[in-house]
């Protein structure tokens, strides 16, 4: 596992249960999807007129409150299926969090979100994401009227990277540094449907 800063168990967190509520809400079409921007947001100004039906308007976000929202997704599901969670005091090493399995397994995971209408290509940087048994992607899919759909990709299968994964080296002296990347083709999109399914995957993990 990549070391890591001394981390600190958020899975009963304060941070991580508000912004995990936040998302179960929105889900249930309790709250709009204001409300689960990262903060500061003043929930008195959100907009409470909004249809119900319009809680899944992805485009309302931009980067990196989507991103947000991604990685709380990501963390809930993982809580929801028997997983603990912990995040660093410093995300120095690109690992978002944590996940340690019910056989007591660790893996280190980044989250990464795209919108199908406007981003056909989600990339990880080789120095923070090594292919490893223990390194997995958590990719987040918005498409706008439809709930967010998450996949769980393993970095390493049989000992090479999985088949999704690109492999990017751009060379010294380049403005890109090496990575790994996705083309999120029809044919990548399938492969994902059916190799990544976030909950069969993740009930594979030791």
């Amino acid at each position: 596992m990549v070391a890591m800063g001394t981390p600190r168990e958020t899975t009963f967190g304060e941070d991580l249960i508000e912004g995990m509520s936040l998302v179960v809400a929105h889900q249930q079409g309790e709250v709009e999807l204001d409300q689960v921007k990262p903060k500061p947001v003043d929930v008195a100004t959100t907009r409470s007129h909004v249809e119900r039906d319009s809680r899944y308007t992805w485009s309302r976000l931009n980067r990196l409150q989507l991103g947000k929202y991604a990685e709380y997704l990501a963390k809930m599901e993982f809580v929801l299926h028997g997983c603990d969670v912990f995040t660093s005091e410093v995300d120095d090493h690109g690992i978002d969090f944590v996940v340690r399995t019910r056989a007591g397994r660790h893996y280190d995971v980044q989250v990464k979100s795209y919108r199908p209408a406007s981003n056909k290509y989600v990339y990880l940087q080789k120095s923070k994401f090594p292919i490893s048994p223990q390194s997995l992607l958590a990719l987040v899919q918005f498409d706008d009227g439809k709930p967010a759909t998450l996949f769980l990709v393993p970095s390493c299968v049989e000992g090479a990277p999985h088949a999704i994964l690109e492999s990017r080296d751009y060379g010294e002296g380049k403005k890109s540094d090496p990575e790994w990347g996705l083309t999120l083709s029809r044919k990548k999109l399938a492969l994902l449907a059916t190799e990544c399914g976030f909950s069969a995957r993740v009930n594979e993990l030791e």
